[in-house]
């Protein structure tokens, strides 16, 4: 009878656990899937802090660069097969610059002052395309399938000057590559901690082609504001195409140059929330050297940088600090 009842007293517990057991179970051979459901909005914020010297003639220069950068991003419309119409538009930039012995350069698109000084040819590159509709359709894996600009995009970008480096940005492999910022390519099955997969990219840049090979790393759960985010580490490694030749701008026109990497570190990680179909964040850090030689001469750049990728319901406060950045400064 002891026996019995001990049997019976304990049973649920019992069953409880193993419930639970199961419920780990099945979640962890769970698929990770965005969830797109018509009428979603979302915030993309992106803050990036570079820093970089330049040494060329044995001459180092630094200068920082600060740049947040807030986009809306809407589901228009999901088909049969989870294909989602997505439209992305450019809310908000601001950009901080500094460098020895020149005065620091700021500009915010959301600021009431005009711009003024160093600051104009900034807001003449950007505010073209401030607020303009980015169309993308993307699968359930995060794959961007198609980018296009709405006609009025395509005139303000067609205001951009010719030099400017958004042109590329909103180039189609440009766009590709900013949808991409609201994630990676999930893998194909479900995954257990430790397992790995890898993707590639190629960018046509107007200096040559860019390289990038991505392998992640899922590290299972973690606990963030008392919820479970899926976590995978991010090791990113860069290179070149068509062996380093690329064509760099000088003050005597183009002309064609060699670029290696000496040296990178880029890692970093992502977290995925599975019940809301969506990344929540993402972190890069980057180390990166580059040596580029045009005719005799040499030059050197050293990169660091950290990105970070933020992605909120639309309804959630997202407001860019006032406050201008501290750090975009240098030693003199």
């Amino acid at each position: 009878m002891a026996r019995a009842t001990l049997r019976t007293r304990f049973s649920p517990q019992l069953a409880l656990i193993v419930a639970a057991m199961m419920v780990v179970g099945a979640r962890a051979q769970e698929k990770l899937r965005w969830k797109f459901n018509a009428g979603d909005q979302l915030t993309l914020k992106v803050v990036q802090e570079v820093g970089m010297e330049t040494t060329m003639f044995n001459q180092p220069i630094k200068m920082n660069t600060n740049m947040e950068m807030e986009l809306g991003w809407t589901v228009e419309s999901v088909d049969e097969q989870g294909l989602a119409n997505i439209t992305l538009s450019i809310d908000r930039v601001r950009i901080s610059m500094a460098a020895p012995g020149m005065e620091k350069t700021a500009y915010d698109s959301g600021a009431d002052a005009e711009p003024a000084g160093d600051a104009i040819p900034l807001a003449t590159s950007i505010e073209p395309i401030l607020g303009v509709k980015i169309n993308q359709k993307m699968n359930a894996r995060g794959e961007v399938i198609d980018v296009s600009l709405s006609p009025a995009a395509e005139k303000a970008f067609a205001k951009l000057p010719g030099g400017s480096q958004y042109r590329q940005i909103f180039s189609k492999s440009g766009l590709k590559q900013l949808s991409g910022q609201a994630g990676m390519l999930l893998p194909e099955e479900a995954v257990s901690k430790g397992d790995t997969w890898t993707q590639k990219s190629e960018t046509a840049l107007p200096m040559g082609q860019f390289n990038a090979t991505a392998q992640y790393t899922y590290e299972g759960q973690e606990a963030v504001e008392e919820k479970a985010l899926d976590k995978i580490a991010v090791n990113l490694t860069l290179a070149f195409g068509n062996d380093g030749k690329i064509s760099v701008r000088t003050g005597a026109g183009e002309v064609e140059a060699t670029v290696a990497v000496k040296d990178q570190n880029n890692s970093g990680h992502m977290l995925f929330d599975r019940e809301a179909g969506r990344f929540v964040k993402t972190v890069m850090n980057q180390k990166l050297t580059l040596q580029t030689t045009f005719g005799e001469t040499k030059m050197e750049q050293n990169v660091t940088s950290t990105t970070t990728v933020t992605i909120t319901p639309a309804t959630e406060e997202t407001a860019v600090d006032e406050t201008p950045e501290e750090d975009a400064t240098t030693d003199e």
